[in-house]
């Protein structure tokens, strides 16, 4: 029980310390043509390869970059203006460090803060075991499986629900 409650420490006082980072400014960001150029101008001032993205979702009129960089997961959304298109990132990077598979997931939820001035609630994890197939997101009446991404078992989700009212629930071979 100690160790479990020591393992939600650390994620809590990482989320505190990565929002804690400073933001880009919105006055700053750079513009370009297309949707297409700001993702690679934004993976490349991130670092990031392009193979790095591990989705782009459309979610209430915002485009999401999600994308993995050091075993961390970071979100980015493409800002839409007069002048085009920018990469625009509100928080730091989110990342669950264990040396088990034991707990065999651990996610959080967020609410981002579109450069629009929207906000778009974000629930993402990790898996840790290698056993858990598939993850169901569960909210009331309602599931929906989660898509594990690549080898790293990133998850991730945009939702319209309280945090606290989310369930995810794993699955295993």
């Amino acid at each position: 029980m100690v160790k479990l409650i020591k393992r939600i420490a650390m994620v809590f006082v990482f989320l505190l310390l990565a929002g804690c980072q400073p933001h880009e400014e919105q006055a700053n960001l750079k513009w370009f043509p297309s949707k297409e150029a700001a993702i690679e101008a934004g993976l490349q001032q991130e670092g990031a390869e392009r193979t790095a993205v591990l989705d782009i979702v459309e979610e209430n009129g915002e485009t999401l970059v999600f994308f993995e960089r050091f075993d961390a997961l970071g979100v980015a959304q493409i800002a839409k203006g007069p002048e085009g298109f920018g990469w625009y990132r509100d928080r730091g990077y989110l990342k669950f460090e264990t040396d088990s598979e034991d707990p065999p997931f651990s996610y959080a939820g967020f609410d981002l803060q579109t450069y629009s001035g929207s906000k778009v609630s974000v629930i993402a994890g990790k898996v840790h075991n290698p056993s858990v197939q598939k993850l169901l997101l569960r909210n009331g009446g309602n599931e929906q499986e989660l898509q594990l991404h690549g080898e790293s078992g990133w998850f991730f989700a945009a939702h319209d629900s309280e945090f606290r009212s989310l369930n995810v629930v794993p699955v295993y071979q």
